[in-house]
């Protein structure tokens, strides 16, 4: 079920009226105000999620929620060091892979292409998500 739904049915939005091409307005209830003024502490408690685009939303709702930019820092610095974890394994296959290439069929090129694919996209979200905390840690937002 999409999060819209999710949010509905727990009482969260209130559906508006429909608008063009059939989207409708959604309205905070007392429950969903509530929600949103606390529900983003625990999601920077949490461990990261995997995928980068959840942990850049849930960071910047805590930012407009009001957390401090260096909690919100080190929420992006966990994130990087999971990246990190994963990088590293997923440099593992690639090594694997790679060394058994010229014993394989050419099944395995692909699975090496996409285990060293796959490390260096994990290296490169740790070293964004690093620097984005980083410079977090500088600004000064107004409330």
């Amino acid at each position: 079920m999409p999060a819209l739904g999710r949010l509905e049915e727990g009482g969260y939005l209130k559906r508006g009226k429909s608008g063009a091409r059939g989207r409708s307005e959604y309205g905070l209830t007392a429950a969903g105000r509530q929600l949103l003024k606390t529900g983003w502490r625990s999601l920077l408690d949490a461990p990261a999620p995997a995928d980068v685009e959840a942990i850049l939303r849930i960071a910047t709702l805590s930012l407009m929620c009001g957390a401090e930019n260096t909690r919100v820092a080190e929420y992006l610095r966990k994130g990087a060091k999971a990246k990190s974890q994963e990088s590293r394994i997923r440099k593992v296959d690639a090594s694997t892979a790679s060394a058994e290439l010229s014993t394989t069929a050419d099944g395995q090129m692909y699975c090496w292409m996409r285990a060293t694919h796959t490390a260096a996209r994990f290296a490169a979200d740790a070293r964004t998500l690093r620097k984005l905390a980083t410079q977090l840690k500088q600004l000064k937002l107004s409330s």
